[in-house]
């Protein structure tokens, strides 16, 4: 009976004003914007025990998912993917000749960034992923 409770407590918790839900709606409406940004959200959600998730993308061009406490402390980060390695939706050149390659991540959205000798430069979000 014990974990149910504790389950049930972190959940209640999670969801009452100033909770992490509460949290994570002002954190999503305030970071929207840095969507398009290195180190911007890529998305956001909250776990079964009430930890919220997000997935960004970094200026080097992998995908990190970290696991905040309710305090909105990092306690877990994982690469969970490479730029380079998503399936390619298209590429093309800028006026500069830098290959610029659009690509799908696993939730649907569509990412932009360019290639600089090798190296991934200004990653941005294009499409965000599809609502479910």
């Amino acid at each position: 009976m014990l974990p149910i409770l504790l389950y049930n407590n972190v959940a209640n918790t999670a969801v009452q004003p100033g909770g992490m839900v509460d949290r994570t709606v002002g954190t999503v409406g305030q970071t929207v914007n840095n969507v398009a940004q290195p180190g911007g959200l890529l998305s956001q959600t909250v776990n079964t025990v009430g930890q919220t998730v997000q997935t960004t993308i970094g200026s080097t061009g992998n995908i990190v998912e970290n696991t905040l406490d309710n305090t909105g402390k990092v306690i877990n980060q994982r690469t969970v993917a490479s730029l380079t390695n998503l399936p390619v939706v298209s590429e093309t050149r800028n006026s500069a000749g830098l290959v610029v390659r659009r690509v799908r991540d696993r939730s649907g959205a569509i990412i932009e960034y360019t290639l600089n000798s090798g190296k991934i430069t200004n990653p941005r979000v294009i499409q965000p992923a599809p609502r479910r």
